[in-house]
Order: C-alpha cells, then structure tokens, then sequence
C-alpha cells in the first residue's frame, strides 16, 4: 500500500520520539518493519534513550559496595541500574567481587584437601602442577579444593 503525504506527515512528525504505541496509534494500518523502511527512506532516525553517565556518587558506592555485597544491596544502592551493567562496569573499572575465602562455603573439604592445598600454595605450585606430579586431572583437584568433590581415600598409602 502507497504511502500518503498525511501518513509521511505524521511520521516524520513522531517518529524520533514517540514511543511505538503511539505510532501505531498514529498509523494504524503499518506495521514496524514498513514503517522503520518508510523512516529510513525520509532520512529519519529514532533517538535512542540512552541510560544517564555514571556519576561520582554511583561509583563511589560501587567500589564500596560491589566486592563484598550481596548483589540486592548494591542494586539497591545503584537504581535504575541493572546487576549485569553494574557488573560491566566494576569489570570496566577493575573492581572484583571476593571469592572463597570471603563468602560462606557450606561445603564439606576433607581436612586432607585443605592441608594439600596449604602445602601447594605454600610451595607455590599451581594446580597445573601438582596435577602433573599426582596423576590426578586438574579438575578433580578444583572440585575437592572447592568441596564439589571428594577424594577417595581408600587409595591413599
């Protein structure tokens, strides 16, 4: 269906700033992918509601707060910002969340495990390493470091 000079009117009119309810409203009988080509043929362009910079307050509360914080606490702390942005931009910014030994680890590790893995940090051997010299894969070591899983120890002399 042709386009009339009324129609272009009101889309160049509403275009850039309406929200689409209201061009649809305002253009009843188009859909989105005819009235983006019809927008993109007249040389118009929506404007795009990008999200407000970041400001000193924000980013002073996510160096305090992102590292040790549960996540609802720091999105409270940042509305209108999503965890997964809030999370870009700690990465942007190089701030890092703690890891085990500041969060709860309700796993069980066998005191054996523990000590082997203060043995190999003390030696500063990596797991790599150690994987080499014990024969174990390095991702059965991970999951007993991490309590995921357990050795056997009947094998063990």
């Amino acid at each position: 269906m042709k386009w009339t000079d009324a129609e272009i009117s009101i889309l160049r009119g509403i275009f850039p700033s309406a929200s689409w309810k209201l061009i649809f409203t305002a253009l009843p009988d188009r859909n989105r992918s005819v009235i983006n080509q019809k927008a993109r043929a007249c040389g118009l362009a929506r404007e795009v509601s990008k999200r407000a910079p970041w400001t000193g307050a924000e980013i002073s509360a996510l160096w305090r707060l992102y590292p040790a914080s549960d996540v609802a606490d720091v999105e409270a702390a940042l509305p209108g910002r999503a965890f997964v942005n809030i999370a870009k931009k700690a990465s942007a910014l190089g701030v890092k969340r703690q890891t085990l030994g500041t969060r709860t680890n309700k796993r069980h590790i066998h005191p054996l495990v523990r000590q082997l893995r203060a043995e190999r940090e003390a030696h500063k051997m990596s797991r790599k390493a150690l994987s080499k010299k014990s024969g174990y894969h390095i991702n059965q070591l991970l999951g007993w470091e991490l309590g995921k899983t357990s050795p056997d120890l009947r094998y063990i002399c």
